[in-house]
């Protein structure tokens, strides 16, 4: 797979134990062989060019012993961590009737059954009817540029795309509570997604960030603090405040259309395990698909 022109099997994600990092993060270099690149996001392309520069019977090794390192300036000068080449990637591989999935650098038998299992708990996920006015995708935006126009058509949402909540925990980047701070305590998270396989970081990081704010009275406190200053005071965060709703809103590129059957299979895991963990703490989850205007696809 690694010495294939292009393989969607092979994905680009974010490892567990680099989440927190990862919210901070503004630049990223990776080294996979003797060279070292930095890029702005990571993709699967990336480590699949390096990959395929190096001999074959070493790709492998050379991705277990790559690594790459996550920054909060673009000088690459202030580290929020790292880890292996090889945990950044999944893939997935089918042998015969049996699967088998590359997760934070190990892989795993996953049965069918429990794929299944988890494609049946996401699908009440998917509503026809979502609980959230979006407005169609214009051509040329990028995140933040569509989550400021979705706050200037309704004054009820509140663009919070890059404000970065700090405490002694999060004591440097901070980490993003949401895009949009939507009406009735609804955490919204926006993703324009190269296709619905790329899914699992955001999945994940909903649950944390959702789940941070439930745990830490100082997180709770500073998110307060930057609402008020992010509307200019004409939104207050009301005392034992609580997310009562964890919406993820995601535009596909080239007009995939996004269903629980379209997500790829560990998406389909992260997704599920995130609702299960916020339900558990009385949060409802719910995913949306956003729509584009004329052109968007283009862009």
């Amino acid at each position: 797979m690694l010495g294939s022109s292009a393989d969607g099997n092979v994905l680009a994600v974010v490892p567990t134990d680099c989440l927190d990092g990862y919210a901070q993060a503004r630049r990223f270099t990776i080294k996979v062989g003797s060279a070292c690149v930095k890029v702005d996001s990571l993709h699967a392309e990336h480590f699949l060019q390096r990959a395929r520069l190096q001999r074959p019977g070493k790709r492998v090794e050379a991705l277990r012993t790559g690594k790459v390192h996550m920054f909060r300036d673009e000088e690459c000068t202030d580290a929020t961590g790292g880890a292996a080449a090889i945990k950044w990637l999944e893939a997935v591989v089918a042998i015969d009737d049996r699967r088998y999935f590359l997760l934070d650098g190990e892989w795993y038998e996953i049965d069918v059954a429990y794929l299944e299992s988890k494609l049946d708990e996401i699908r009440r996920l998917f509503v026809d009817r979502p609980s959230v006015d979006l407005p169609a995708w214009r051509p040329g935006d990028h995140e933040r540029t569509y989550n400021r126009s979705v706050q200037d058509l309704d004054p009820g949402y509140l663009c919070m795309d890059r404000e970065m909540v700090r405490t002694v925990f999060f004591n440097r980047g901070g980490f993003e509570v949401c895009d949009l701070l939507g009406p009735q305590d609804v955490l919204i998270h926006v993703k324009f997604a190269q296709g619905a396989d790329s899914l699992s970081h955001l999945f994940t990081q909903g649950g944390v960030s959702a789940q941070t704010l439930l745990r830490s009275d100082e997180a709770l406190g500073r998110f307060a603090e930057l609402v008020a200053r992010v509307s200019k005071g004409s939104l207050a965060i009301a005392v034992g405040f609580r997310p009562r709703k964890v919406v993820f809103a995601i535009l596909l590129k080239k007009g995939v259309l996004l269903t629980p059957e379209s997500l790829f299979p560990l998406a389909r895991v992260a997704l599920a395990n995130a609702a299960r963990l916020l339900n558990s703490h009385g949060i409802e989850v719910e995913v949306v698909g956003i729509s584009a205007a004329t052109n968007a696809l283009a862009a």
